[in-house]
């Protein structure tokens, strides 16, 4: 799928399926054929077929789920799809979820009651946003353009509030784009996130590096990093969504006539 082509097409899964059915929820998670998202613990696992990772589902998905499970996936889904409509258009929430890539899986169960800033460091505790949380993001959204329908087409946030978070695109004046802060003067190794704090800084440069540590935490997406600037890279990533967002969402109010 062409980066310019995924969110119109998260667009038009969200109006068709607004009102996704318990069974249509257990087809669509059946066609997973990349990495899983784990949305209920337990209920994927991985293995390695023919050079690459497939989910086996090992309980809860073999009859349509209870209500009590449905619930559960639509709550953890809207909070993702949210976040995911934020990060697409741009912005990164205040108290963004901290998403951690683990051996190919991305850890999203996140309520959309309960978003917030989710990041083990001890010396990130109390920030809106740090490094960790910054790159995490730049990772998921590369995900997200590889395979975006895996958490867009799930019933949960309406069709509408994701249409006004990209229809925003367009009319936010913010200039230099996204809100990264440069590093302090007082130091090369300082402020990867306006912080001060050493650590953050040696952790993005670790995943610019291809350090060994760093691979025991990521996916293999990370040699896409090697030898470059995390922050350049971050932001080079973000703007190109954006640049698609804002072409593809003007493409789709020309064709539904939309003001």
């Amino acid at each position: 799928m062409k980066e310019t082509d995924f969110l119109s097409e998260a667009v038009e899964e969200f109006e068709k399926r607004s009102a996704l059915s318990a069974s249509g929820i257990k087809h669509r998670l059946r066609r997973l054929e990349v990495d899983f998202f784990e949305i209920q613990p337990g209920e994927f696992r991985t293995k390695w077929t023919q050079g690459k990772k497939k989910p086996v589902f090992v309980k809860g998905l073999s009859a349509v789920p209870d209500p009590e499970v449905l619930q559960k996936i639509e709550a953890s889904m809207s909070g993702q799809a949210a976040w995911a409509a934020s990060l697409a258009a741009g912005e990164l929430p205040a108290q963004a979820p901290f998403v951690f890539f683990r051996c190919g899986s991305v850890l999203l169960s996140t309520a959309p009651d309960s978003l917030k800033l989710q990041c083990s460091s001890e010396s990130c505790e109390g920030q809106s946003l740090c490094g960790h949380a910054a790159l995490s993001g730049f990772m998921f959204l590369e995900e997200l353009k590889k395979y975006p329908l895996n958490i867009l087409t799930f019933r949960g946030l309406p069709a509408a509030e994701l249409l006004e978070r990209l229809r925003a695109v367009q009319t936010r004046k913010r200039p230099g784009g996204f809100p990264l802060a440069e590093p302090e003067s007082s130091g090369s190794e300082q402020g990867f996130c306006g912080s001060g704090r050493d650590e953050t800084f040696r952790w993005a440069r670790a995943a610019a590096r291809d350090d060994e540590a760093w691979f025991e935490k990521i996916p293999p997406t990370g040699w896409l990093w090697k030898g470059r600037d995390v922050q350049e890279v971050l932001k080079e990533s973000l703007q190109r969504v954006r640049q698609a967002a804002a072409k593809r969402l003007s493409g789709w109010e020309e064709r539904r006539g939309v003001s």
